[in-house]
């Protein structure tokens, strides 16, 4: 039976690698991770046409893992240059929510340890009674 297992689980690490990015920005409009109209970008006053939710990604495994590859293959990419956009890094930040998630995925998938910032404290936290 394990090899049989060995052998679906190949198949699907096969089809991972051939998946790029138009295959994760169809797949992200068709979880309905892409709307069009006018947001405001954050707490800032930029504004956008398009907003993209990586949120719905956590229902897809296998587009969750085609973006961390995604992102490894950038980062790469752009720390090789002659002249690197991207320098080193030995950690990963993630802001909640869709940040984090992604931030996890890539960490996961690199073995980059993972840090995150919080929105606010929590004086319960660590309270002895």
């Amino acid at each position: 039976m394990q090899i049989g297992s060995q052998r679906i689980a190949g198949a699907e690490v096969a089809k991972e690698q051939s998946l790029d990015n138009l295959w994760l920005a169809q797949t992200l409009f068709d979880l309905g991770g892409v709307q069009f109209g006018n947001f405001t970008v954050s707490e800032s006053a930029v504004s956008s046409p398009v907003f993209i939710n990586p949120k719905v990604l956590i229902s897809n495994p296998t587009a969750l893992r085609v973006a961390s590859k995604l992102m490894q293959q950038e980062i790469g990419l752009a720390q090789s240059l002659r002249r690197p956009k991207v320098h080193p890094f030995s950690m990963v930040a993630g802001v909640p929510v869709g940040g984090l998630l992604l931030a996890s995925a890539y960490s996961l998938e690199t073995n980059t340890p993972l840090i995150y910032a919080r929105t606010s404290s929590r004086r319960h936290w660590h309270t002895r009674h």
